[in-house]
């Protein structure tokens, strides 16, 4: 399956996916609206063609295109990301690899 994307990257907003069956309907239609994007002056907006098995699969992939960014940031909370991340702060803090922030403060680094 087939997706043309119009995203607006000034606005970060998807302002529409279109599924197709078809790879060459998705190519033309993707160059059809570029062209009317050009003319119209619209440099910000984007239109791609990505190939996904579903939606869901789209969306999971390319997930910028449907989500804020309080979204994105939710999902690497979800994810466990965040967790991970102090972990490693802290190991790699009690190796000196990072400055403790007092160090940072007193200048000793």
């Amino acid at each position: 399956m087939y997706f043309l994307i119009e995203y607006d990257r000034e606005t970060k907003k998807l302002m529409r996916c279109t599924p197709y069956k078809d790879k060459e309907q998705a190519w033309k239609d993707r160059f059809e609206l570029e062209t009317k994007l050009t003319k119209k002056g619209k440099i910000w907006t984007e239109a791609v063609v990505f190939e996904a098995d579903s939606r869901a699969d789209l969306e999971h992939n390319h997930s910028r295109y449907f989500n804020d960014y309080k979204g994105v940031f939710r999902r690497v909370k979800e994810l466990g990301i965040k967790k991970r991340l102090k972990e490693l702060e802290k190991k790699y803090r009690s190796e000196g690899v990072i400055p403790e922030s007092s160090d940072l403060k007193s200048g000793t680094v």
